[in-house]
């Protein structure tokens, strides 16, 4: 008889632990690098942010064949600023112009432009194997392109309550570690 009536308590003791953790992590918000496929609307990656984290994002120009990267800041609110690009020569995949305090610089055969503050709403890419497009941070990266070696992709923050994240978290988890490749 006790162990029924223990059984019969820990449903209930369950749901109470649940609905105190969503009533508490109700009122904390957070910031997400969310990665989408805009056709579907899938998330297929999402990465709790804070300002002033920084990434980057590199590829193999289509045209040329050679590595470009544009690397990125999040401000205090959490939007996505451009701060800089590289790539070996000025005439492709970098701005065309210089603005405001931007300069275009050469450094040991590479070509930059630095000094860049251009706040990125979303960034939409159609990303392939063959132009090895990778999103990298300090201590992650993640392939763009996915296992069928191509996709249109969608890269924004979304700020949420922190039980949205970790409820997400949990249901895509496995998705997520699908990816790493």
């Amino acid at each position: 008889m006790d162990v029924l009536f223990l059984k019969i308590l820990r449903i209930p003791a369950i749901a109470v632990i649940v609905i105190i953790f969503i009533i508490i992590t109700a009122f904390i918000e957070l910031h997400a690098l969310q990665i989408s496929l805009p056709r579907t609307g899938e998330l297929i990656y999402s990465r709790h942010i804070r300002g002033n984290e920084s990434f980057f994002i590199t590829n193999v120009h289509s045209v040329e064949l050679c590595k470009v990267t544009e690397y990125f800041r999040f401000d205090n609110n959490c939007n996505i600023i451009l701060y800089e690009a590289t790539a070996p020569y000025s005439s492709f995949g970098l701005p065309y112009a210089a603005f405001g305090d931007e300069k275009f610089i050469l450094e040991k055969d590479i070509f930059r432009v630095i000094n860049m503050s251009r706040l990125i709403p979303e960034i939409v890419i159609f990303a392939e194997k063959q132009y090895e497009n990778t999103i990298c941070f300090k201590d992650d990266f993640f392939k763009l392109y996915g296992p069928s070696g191509y996709r249109l992709v969608r890269i924004y923050v979304e700020k949420m309550h922190l039980w949205k994240y970790v409820f997400m978290r949990l249901l895509y988890i496995h998705k997520f570690k699908n990816y790493y490749i």
